[in-house]
């Protein structure tokens, strides 16, 4: 067998972002007058699922108002975007394992996240051209 391309996911192994998530949706959530969640909640509850999924809990357990949801999602994304261009940092180390790696194998990023959020995250990285 031989191996072609190696394939990466991006949040848990090349940034944590569980924090910055959690922060931009209780900002949003904070926007409509909203409770925010507890850390705790975001970890066993809501990590790694998409904002609308996330409403949709909020809907059924917490009766978040569904005409809010447009308002919570946009600011969210907003939020989460400033977030990551503020924490996500260059890491070195990385970036010598992709430079290496790339003259081998073809690298791929997996996610679930939206393409401006992946975007963000290569960019600060120094790893897009990789």
């Amino acid at each position: 067998m031989i191996i072609k391309g190696l394939i990466f996911d991006l949040d848990g192994v090349l940034v944590d972002t569980k924090k910055i998530h959690f922060d931009a949706l209780n900002y949003a959530l904070k926007t409509v007058k909203f409770n925010p969640i507890s850390f705790k909640d975001h970890l066993i509850t809501f990590d790694g699922l998409p904002t609308i999924e996330k409403l949709k809990i909020l809907n059924k357990t917490k009766n978040l108002k569904k005409k809010h949801f447009d308002k919570i999602k946009k600011l969210k994304q907003k939020k989460t975007q400033q977030l990551l261009n503020n924490e996500i940092k260059f890491n070195s180390k990385i970036h010598k394992i992709f430079s290496k790696l790339s003259k081998k194998y073809k690298i791929c990023i997996a996610t679930n996240a939206v393409k401006k959020t992946l975007n963000i995250c290569l960019k600060k990285m120094k790893i897009e051209k990789f």
